[in-house]
């Protein structure tokens, strides 16, 4: 069956609006910022040994990032925006600490420091989906030569979710935006790069 895109962004919206990021919370949950820098940007989870996204990382990357967020800690502390962060994270990666790995730090650190995002931040999986998205749903009006969507680019149906929600979207239901199909009605969180084969469980 073709899909439109209100019915992805519903099924989005039904089956995964009740997922919750491991990773995050622990980062929030921290005694202290600089706890909550180490559980960030080592992707520390509640169940995992690591975040998914992280899971291949080297532990030694993950820390030589953390080291260098340490020292930075008042610049992270007196960040005003989610782009503050993100810029600051960017800044102290290493080889092997890629854009996913920036973005989510950052995140991590956003929600902590109550600087949420007001953009969808575009890398890997997300960038995909937003090439299906322009080109399947959005008339290929979409500026992807940057790499960060502001929400009033977006097609309507998305500009019901919040940025984050746009960018798991983007990136989980990316197999459907390409093919222009629905997700079956069991499915429970698509075939992206957040996806996992137990039902029970986040896979972000």
């Amino acid at each position: 069956m073709a899909a439109t895109l209100e019915l992805l962004v519903g099924h989005f919206k039904s089956t995964r609006a009740h997922y919750r990021d491991g990773s995050i919370e622990l980062c929030v949950a921290a005694g202290t910022l600089e706890e909550a820098i180490r559980r960030a940007a080592m992707a520390a989870h509640p169940r995992w040994k690591k975040h998914i996204h992280q899971r291949r990382l080297p532990d030694d990357v993950l820390e030589s990032v953390s080291a260098r967020l340490l020292t930075k800690i008042y610049r992270i502390q007196s960040a005003t925006t989610f782009d503050d962060l993100h810029g600051i994270v960017a800044s102290c990666a290493v080889a092997g600490f890629a854009e996913m790995a920036i973005y989510d730090t950052a995140l991590r650190l956003g929600m902590r420091l109550k600087k949420p995002l007001t953009a969808v931040y575009l890398h890997a999986g997300t960038r995909k989906g937003a090439e299906a998205l322009s080109r399947n749903f959005a008339g290929g009006r979409l500026n992807l030569s940057k790499d960060i969507l502001q929400m009033n680019e977006l097609p309507a149906p998305l500009q019901q979710l919040a940025p984050a929600e746009v960018e798991d979207f983007l990136c989980v239901y990316k197999k459907y935006l390409q093919d222009r199909t629905a997700p079956p009605d069991n499915s429970p969180s698509g075939n992206g790069c957040c996806a996992t084969s137990d039902p029970g469980r986040s896979g972000c």
